[in-house]
């Protein structure tokens, strides 16, 4: 279709670009989005909510890809323009600031990103009331920040809420109640409570089987964190189940499409751990040295994830007496191998 005024393919590229990302093509997302910014930039100006629409767009493209940096410039932009232009006390403040917290996250810079979510939070409670699903959403990344933290108990008071108000919002197979359900278990593995951290997973991970496919990302990332479980209960069973769950999961989502999935990565660093605890070194080693180099390629060499490939990479080299453990251990001098899974 051919347009009189660029303007009016503005919304038509966007949708393609939203299109292109649900379907995990993330390179041609990119270029229809930059494609979109040009004419945005052009015709309409960098303080244009359309223009704030697609850079939004780009940068959760980017956090997709594991390109955090790109995505925290975008996001700050965005942020300083909904700041100017709305004020600090507005619900699209409080997104940009989630969003950039997200990135932050990504980079390994923890305690900035929990400055920034209680801050999102708090406008969030004032402006729409504790019970919007925006307010649910941003008390559902705090919880998620408090867990990483080791703040549990906060982590799954917030969690418990959350869940409750989705529940009685959404379908039960809805994928924020699913994913709602499984960050909660977390909480329970992580305060003791395994078995019932197992009951709670279970149950979420066969609602997403069946509701949203095996190859869905909320499905994978239910199966991620339930063989986790596994791994803490230390049974056999339990662990030959991980492998089985872990490597039916990675071929339903290993797609050509989504080899740069941060979630394919965290996949294949699962299943590297699972394989180690059943003693198939071997077959870690290959996983691993995919996900070091990734790390390495996408995030940088002192990124806090590749340091942690880095190690695991050099522990499973060592177990198997590998000459090539050298080469490794030769970029990280100054940091002691040792099993980190």
């Amino acid at each position: 279709m051919e347009y009189s005024d660029p303007r009016e393919r503005i919304r038509p590229l966007i949708r393609q670009a939203i299109d292109l990302g649900d379907e995990g093509a993330w390179g041609k997302s990119n270029e229809v989005l930059l494609e979109t910014l040009q004419i945005c930039n052009q015709h309409l100006g960098a303080d244009h909510a359309r223009t704030h629409i697609a850079q939004l767009i780009l940068a959760f493209n980017y956090r997709a890809q594991g390109r955090y940096r790109e995505s925290e410039e975008l996001d700050r932009e965005v942020l300083a323009q909904r700041r100017r232009r709305l004020g600090e006390d507005h619900v699209e403040t409080a997104k940009c600031l989630n969003n950039l917290a997200l990135d932050l996250k990504g980079l390994g810079r923890e305690e900035e990103a929990l400055y920034l979510e209680k801050e999102a939070l708090g406008i969030m409670i004032r402006v729409e009331g504790e019970e919007a699903q925006t307010t649910m959403t941003s008390m559902n990344n705090l919880a998620n920040s408090y867990s990483h933290h080791g703040r549990y108990e906060e982590a799954a008071e917030l969690h418990g809420r959350v869940l409750e108000s989705r529940r009685r919002v959404f379908n039960r197979d809805d994928p924020l109640v699913i994913m709602s359900m499984d960050l909660l278990a977390v909480d329970y593995r992580s305060l003791g409570q395994v078995d019932r951290a197992i009951e709670l997973q279970e149950r979420a991970v066969e609602i997403a089987k069946t509701s949203l496919g095996e190859g869905h990302q909320t499905t994978v990332k239910c199966i991620i964190n339930l063989t986790d479980t596994y791994a803490a209960l230390g049974t056999e069973e339990a662990l030959d189940r991980s492998v089985s769950l872990l490597e039916h999961a990675l071929a339903s989502f290993q797609m050509p499409d989504q080899e740069d999935n941060p979630l394919t990565i965290g996949l294949m660093n699962n299943l590297a751990a699972a394989y180690t605890r059943v003693d198939r070194l071997h077959d870690a080693k290959r996983l691993l040295e995919f996900c070091y180099h990734w790390n390495r390629k996408m995030l940088g060499p002192e990124h806090p994830r590749t340091r942690l490939s880095s190690d695991n990479l050099i522990w499973v080299l060592g177990e198997l007496e590998e000459v090539q453990m050298s080469r490794y251990a030769s970029e990280r001098r100054n940091t002691t191998s040792h099993q980190l899974f």
